[in-house]
């Protein structure tokens, strides 16, 4: 199969590495982000749910703002891309329209529940028909 032809969520797999970073970085998973990642992306507010150790949870439970999920210049394998979006369990959504200089982001929560999927399948439709007229 081609790179990118598919996607499978394996929450363990995340996990697996989540622990080879902590162990190798020597620092709480939450504290390496922090650093490393979220303030040279400016990402200055950020919660993560933990289990009963205080370990954060690798594969979910990373709760960020609206205006720090957006797409940077640089981050599609495309040059040109049409669009590009990020789903999450719950029915979050992130959709960027470059050529529209269009980005819409949802949060709600409604985790394990199906109904995610139909909610957020309505919006891309009904905002190509808004942008239509």
């Amino acid at each position: 199969m081609a790179p990118g032809a598919e996607f499978r969520h394996n929450a363990g797999s995340v996990a697996l590495i989540a622990a080879v970073i902590v162990r190798a970085v020597k620092m709480p998973l939450d504290q390496f982000a922090k650093t490393e990642l979220f303030e040279p992306l400016g990402i200055r507010q950020f919660s993560w749910l933990k289990d009963a150790k205080g370990i954060p949870y690798a594969a979910s439970g990373l709760r960020l703002l609206p205006r720090d999920m957006w797409v940077a210049p640089g981050c599609s394998a495309s040059k040109e891309p049409r669009w590009s979006a990020a789903l999450g369990n719950g029915g979050q959504l992130i959709l960027v329209i470059p050529e529209r200089d269009l980005v819409i982001v949802v949060t709600t929560g409604l985790y394990d529940d199906p109904r995610w999927r139909s909610a957020i399948g309505q919006i891309p439709p009904t905002i190509a028909d808004s942008l239509a007229r």
